[in-house]
């Protein structure tokens, strides 16, 4: 990443970058009024999104840890003008318990989507206050991209760029940041123990479900770096922990959301360098910087063993509870990546095979095979790392190297499937039957690129602005990735549409990232990847496990299901 790139998005994490987009204004700028559910015979299901902003991390830990070099000195300056800025950009955003407070009051009147739009959309207050003019809600004062504002707002503004999507399915992300400052010893007002975060926001996104008539479907956090500690806090280090470890509070929470709040499943995060089943050997620290900087580079023995503890109580209470986590398949962000990227096999100790160093879909797969973990079942963010082999032309575009398969004989451009997805390919066709690893096409941007100049689709407000990320604007990886799936017949029933918005590149694409993924897909299997592989991936078919739990919580909250549900139906015809 160059420096201004790193700097811009600081500065747009912060709230201060001017990222309205302008070359999509006119696509996304919509009235409230048409925000109605639009139908039609395609269920469609976002399985990966976000709604977060500001208040919902330490911001300044996470980009401190993720993105700022390993340097005391830079990562303070950075750190403490992240913080000054975030500070006083997020002085726009409500407390959770305020949006939570608002989505109750939005239930009470029986909002239609249409009166929701604008009550969210016009909530926004301070400098980025959002324009109560219903035909300019697709910009709110230029603020396209969510850090800053409103997570209702946000929630809106899905729902208006989207009308045609059924169901999203918004990640509730634990960091495991927060409240660790009180774990590290830090004083209030930093930390602050008696604010419950994965508590507070799991009672917003129930809220947010029942408010939009279950069309936000939401994920649970988990964290094993928040398990260490609330074991430690409650069991101490004993083998005690054990035959307890199901009465740990982040544990109890998942129970608790997906039991009595309308939880679907569960979102593990693996930046914070964690493994999913080989923490003894691959897992990294995630911790506030004056910890780092304390002398610990290594977690110890008694950190990776609860670690892995934690990932394997988590796999017994999804089989136990019938709920799908979702996941990355390589080592995205990467935190300590010195450490993530280590391959304790290799004679060197550094690199080595990627399939090999922490959360590799190698290890994913591994978890899926253990037979204590039967009924588990997980899906891969991101396509597990898609097609990674690109490489610079002299002018600085990207380009894709030149390999046997795929080929475009103009071009000679083609893809190459990273290692951790032929790791994750491997494992699908070897265990079709099973139907427990699932792909999402979430933030493939360079996909809907090649896909706006293949279709020139007029959905797309100005060609010329959507390449700026340093991919080649040609339809090439298009037309390689549908022989891709075409070739590869059985991923069109484990793949998943996904978005992640509201995450920077897809922000930039804006709401055509829809329609120019689902016009990729072969026809053949644009149904089952746009919806129905995930109406069965969660559960939601009738008389599945999650949508019987669902119907009763519906019911419990005063909904009927059949009338009151409208995704209930369209999968029942689907």
């Amino acid at each position: 990443m160059d420096r201004r790139r790193f700097l811009v998005g600081l500065a747009g994490l912060a709230g201060c970058s001017g990222n309205s987009y302008p070359e999509h204004v006119e696509a996304v700028t919509r009235s409230c009024s048409e925000v109605t559910h639009r139908t039609d015979d395609m269920l469609r299901i976002d399985v990966h999104c976000h709604l977060l902003n500001l208040p919902d991390a330490a911001n300044a830990a996470f980009v401190n840890r993720h993105f700022v070099p390993e340097d005391l000195g830079v990562q303070g300056v950075v750190g403490g003008a992240l913080e000054l800025a975030s500070s006083f950009a997020g002085g726009a955003v409500m407390s959770t318990a305020d949006e939570t407070a608002m989505l109750v009051a939005a239930q009470r009147q029986n909002l239609s989507a249409a009166d929701f739009c604008r009550r969210m959309t016009a909530a926004q207050a301070g400098m980025f206050r959002s324009t109560a003019d219903p035909a300019n809600i697709g910009t709110g004062n230029g603020r396209v991209l969510g850090f800053t504002s409103n997570k209702n707002r946000n929630a809106a503004l899905m729902m208006a760029f989207w009308p045609e999507v059924d169901i999203f399915m918004p990640s509730h992300v634990d960091f495991a940041e927060a409240n660790l400052w009180c774990y590290a010893g830090v004083p209030e007002p930093v930390c602050k123990p008696s604010v419950d975060p994965v508590r507070e926001l799991s009672d917003y996104y129930m809220n947010l479900n029942l408010a939009t008539r279950g069309r936000f479907l939401p994920l649970m956090p988990f964290h094993p770096r928040r398990f260490y500690e609330e074991c430690r806090e409650k069991f101490g280090t004993g083998t005690n922990i054990v035959p307890r470890r199901k009465e740990v509070r982040c544990i109890r929470a998942i129970y608790d959301g997906v039991v009595n709040k309308g939880f679907i499943g569960v979102k593990v995060h693996p930046t914070a360098g964690f493994d999913p089943f080989q923490n003894d050997r691959s897992a990294c620290p995630n911790q506030p910087v004056l910890i780092r900087y304390a002398g610990q580079s290594e977690l110890s023995p008694n950190e990776k063993e609860i670690y892995d503890l934690g990932m394997r109580t988590l796999y017994e209470v999804c089989a136990e509870l019938d709920v799908p986590v979702l996941t990355h398949g390589s080592d995205s962000l990467g935190v300590n990546i010195a450490c993530t990227r280590r391959d304790p096999d290799a004679s060197d100790g550094q690199k080595g095979n990627p399939l090999n160093w922490a959360n590799s879909s190698k290890h994913w797969t591994q978890a899926l095979e253990s037979p204590e973990f039967a009924n588990f079942r997980v899906c891969l963010a991101h396509f597990a790392s898609r097609f990674h082999d690109h490489v610079k032309n002299n002018d600085g575009a990207y380009k894709r190297k030149a390999a046997v398969e795929y080929e475009d004989p103009a071009t000679r451009e083609v893809l190459r499937r990273s290692a951790w997805l032929g790791a994750a390919m491997a494992h699908i066709s070897a265990h079709r039957d099973r139907g427990d690893m699932y792909l999402d096409l979430s933030h493939m941007v360079e996909l809907a690129y090649s896909s706006a100049v293949e279709f020139d689709s007029k959905a797309k407000p100005n060609t010329d602005g959507l390449f700026n990320l340093g991919y080649t604007p040609d339809p090439t990886y298009a037309k390689a990735f549908r022989k891709f799936l075409e070739e590869n017949d059985y991923l069109g029933k484990v793949t998943m549409y996904g978005s992640d918005w509201h995450m920077p590149g897809v922000s930039k694409t804006g709401p055509q990232y829809r329609q120019l993924i689902e016009r990729v897909l072969p026809g053949h299997m644009r149904k089952n990847i746009m919806g129905r592989n995930a109406a069965r991936f969660y559960g939601l078919e009738k008389g599945a496990r999650t949508r019987r739990r669902l119907e009763a919580f519906y019911r419990a909250k005063g909904l009927v299901s059949e009338h009151d549900i409208p995704w209930m139906r369209k999968i029942d015809k689907a």
